[in-house]
Order: structure tokens, then sequence, then C-alpha cells
């Protein structure tokens, strides 16, 4: 039983893999974020939009790494992969949807 939950967990955590670099490079939606943020401002207020850009996903990361972590101690994996599929729901709906 401990195998199968084990290769379940190896699994889970390579999709997410797949899926975090499939995200970062842009395929997903069709232009990393950065590059989406830079091409809707001014050429002058790239380099600052694109900085600013970045503070907000380190921070977002650092935030986000410890609940991730209280989260898996709570709840387990599978709280954390439900909670981060309702993220991605609903970003995706405020971001496409709501345009």
């Amino acid at each position: 039983m401990k195998q199968d939950e084990a290769e379940i967990r190896r699994r889970t955590l390579a999709v997410l893999a797949v899926a975090t670099a499939i995200g970062s490079i842009g395929l997903a939606a069709g232009g990393t974020a950065g590059a989406l943020l830079a091409a809707s401002v001014t050429q002058d207020l790239h380099p600052r939009t694109e900085g600013l850009g970045e503070v907000a996903m380190g921070v977002a990361a650092g935030a986000g790494a410890p609940i991730a972590g209280v989260v898996v101690s709570v709840g387990g994996l599978s709280t954390l992969l439900l909670a981060g599929a309702g993220t991605a729901t609903l970003t995706f709906y405020f971001v496409r949807v709501m345009r």
C-alpha cells in the first residue's frame, strides 16, 4: 500500500513539474505573463513593469511556499492539489472571462 502511495506522489509531482514548465514558457497562455504584461505598456515603461512583475512573482512564491507546506502537513498532498486547481480555475475565469 505504501509503495502505491509513493508512486502516486511521484507521478503527481512529475505532472506538476511539467505543468509548471509549460506555464513558465508560455505554451498554456500563448505567452508568458511577463511578455503579456510588457506588451500592455509603452516601451519606456517595459523595464519597470517587468521588474515589478518579477518582484510580485517572487513575493507570491515566497508567501505560497510556507502556506503550501502548512496545507500539505494538515490536509495532505491531495488538499494542496485541489487548492491549486481551484486557484487556477479562478485565475483563468478572472483573466479570460472577466475581460
